[in-house]
């Protein structure tokens, strides 16, 4: 074979080895890149969802309670399941205010209040303490009810609810250092300056999106 043949088919030879070289490099090097195009991808989403997280506020659960003062009233029944409430000289209106965290407080027309009970208290009828005086000089007297659907009579200025005693119990909390008996209370045929206050009820989800309670 003459020299310059030689040098030929060794150029030849180089080029099909770079060839298959980088052949080579390509089918390696599109893996690796489409890894890195992946793990690009995850990291703009894992930004922007923090970035969305920031600007978007938590979610918070708020419950209402209420408060109801009256200038007199009674509670009456044949025994303590079946009672009738009636607070008389009320306003036309009562308090409604948050549980805590949330510092609200609001002034709530009492046919709403009515109209609204039922949604407040979907689950369950509330609970309420009723605290009352007997006499201008007496200590107030508090009992826990348990009260259903009320009735406003804007003529009269009375609110009037179905209600059920529950009893009260010496104090079981494992920390307790003085157990008292708890005393008898009798269902007041009559009280003066009364105040009703109604558990919680209605949550609302406010937050991301400003809820509108029921």
């Amino acid at each position: 074979m003459s020299p310059r043949k030689a040098r030929t088919r060794g150029c030849l030879a180089g080029a099909e080895r770079g060839a298959a070289r980088f052949r080579w490099y390509g089918q390696v090097k599109r893996p690796f890149a489409l890894v890195a195009a992946i793990a690009a991808s995850l990291a703009a989403l894992t930004a922007g969802t923090s970035t969305l997280s920031a600007a978007t506020p938590a979610r918070q659960q708020l419950n209402y309670m209420w408060a109801i003062p009256s200038a007199s009233g009674s509670l009456t029944g044949p025994n303590g399941q079946h009672l009738t409430l009636r607070l008389v000289g009320v306003r036309d209106y009562l308090t409604r205010f948050t549980d805590r965290p949330v510092r609200n407080a609001y002034v709530v027309a009492n046919v709403d209040f009515v109209r609204r009970f039922k949604s407040y208290f979907a689950d369950s009828n509330p609970n309420a303490v009723l605290s009352y005086s007997l006499g201008a000089k007496a200590i107030p007297t508090a009992v826990v009810l348990e009260l259903g659907q009320p009735r406003w009579d804007p003529k009269t200025a009375s609110l009037t609810f179905p209600a059920k005693r529950i009893p009260h119990m010496e104090d079981n909390l494992p920390n307790t250092t003085v157990h008292i008996k708890p005393p008898f209370i009798p269902n007041p045929r009559h009280f003066d300056k009364a105040g009703l206050f109604i558990d919680s009820g209605c949550g609302a989800s406010v937050g991301a999106i400003t809820a509108v309670i029921c």
